[in-house]
């Protein structure tokens, strides 16, 4: 679970949310700072303390394979080899200063470093393993949640006929990062890219119906959640041009040209995307009313309220709104 709060939480909130990746890396590695500083000073184990920090790893080590695949350009096999490879040191230098690797003997505020250090690398190499295995060798989000939960019930099987607990605690541990980002994945990505769609199901249904026929502007931008085939045909053949970000498969990478054009769109989605934030600062769409009337009035209301605080704002910038 803390896996795909990595995993989504990173894209929530430099999307959804409008921080943009830069303010969203900077905000949470400072936020992991300060948990990790009062994780330390904590004598004794305290949960939400020690949750906190946990989540906030995820995002980071999150954050961390993102940048270097989608900032950098660097290959998911580059990074997956370099991670496991720092992974594997981190442990080596751990064993060989503490000649102990087993979290029940984590009480001394060096081995507890050591032990972060190690949280994060499995989170920054989980995401980079899952997006292997998923996306580049091809095996899809479904294939690749089974294979690694499969290699987590071999893991376990082992310690139960007499493996090493410490070592079968490692590798468990390790697997669950990749089998969470292909477990997430699995089960909010849509059907065109092996998930089950479970992210916007009822939005992909009313795709078609949201489409103002006055609209001059024949371009849809929408996430890679809306992408339908069949759909794409029939809007194409009404006018419409799609713009949809497409992901590469083992057996065909993206070219730079596609990249650059994921790019712009996501750029456009992300300025879309701060309008919902807005709304969700003012409630979202939680709201107190009988009747559908009421409700619908209620939004209404909220999001002319939005449509007047953003024009205030555009005025006293002195851009021209209309």
């Amino acid at each position: 679970m803390s896996t795909t709060v990595g995993e989504t939480g990173a894209d929530f909130l430099a999307v959804n949310a409008g921080f943009g990746q830069g303010i969203t890396r900077a905000t949470m590695g400072m936020l992991l700072g300060v948990a990790l500083a009062i994780q330390l000073r904590t004598r004794r184990y305290t949960p939400w303390i020690y949750w906190l920090t946990v989540v906030l790893v995820s995002v980071v080590g999150t954050q961390i394979t993102d940048l270097l695949t989608d900032g950098l350009g660097v290959s998911l096999y580059l990074s997956t080899s370099v991670f496991a490879a720092v992974l594997a040191a981190i442990f080596a230098v751990w064993f060989s200063v503490e000649r102990s690797l087993s979290i029940h003997e984590i009480f001394t505020s060096r081995r507890e470093l050591f032990y972060w250090t190690a949280i994060l690398c499995t989170f920054a190499l989980g995401t980079a393993a899952g997006d292997l295995a998923t996306e580049a060798l091809g095996l899809g989000f479904t294939w690749g949640a089974v294979s690694f939960g499969a290699l987590i019930a071999i893991t376990y099987a082992a310690w139960r006929i007499g493996g090493n607990a410490v070592l079968t605690f490692w590798i468990g541990y390790i697997l669950t990062r990749p089998f969470g980002a292909a477990l997430g994945d699995m089960l909010t990505q849509a059907k065109t890219y092996g998930g089950l769609g479970m992210g916007a199901p009822w939005t992909s249904a009313l795709f078609g119906d949201v489409l103002d026929p006055a609209n001059t502007n024949p371009n849809i931008l929408a996430d890679k959640g809306y992408v339908d085939g069949e759909r794409e045909v029939r809007l194409s053949k009404q006018g419409w041009r799609m713009h949809i970000p497409r992901k590469g498969t083992k057996d065909k990478l993206i070219s730079e040209a596609q990249r650059r054009r994921n790019h712009r769109i996501a750029k456009t989605l992300a300025r879309i995307e701060h309008v919902f934030a807005g709304l969700a600062q003012m409630g979202g769409k939680t709201l107190r009313s009988i009747g559908l009337a009421r409700a619908r009035l209620h939004l209404n209301w909220k999001v002319a309220a939005y449509n007047l605080q953003r024009l205030v704002y555009l005025k006293e910038a002195g851009v021209e709104a209309f």
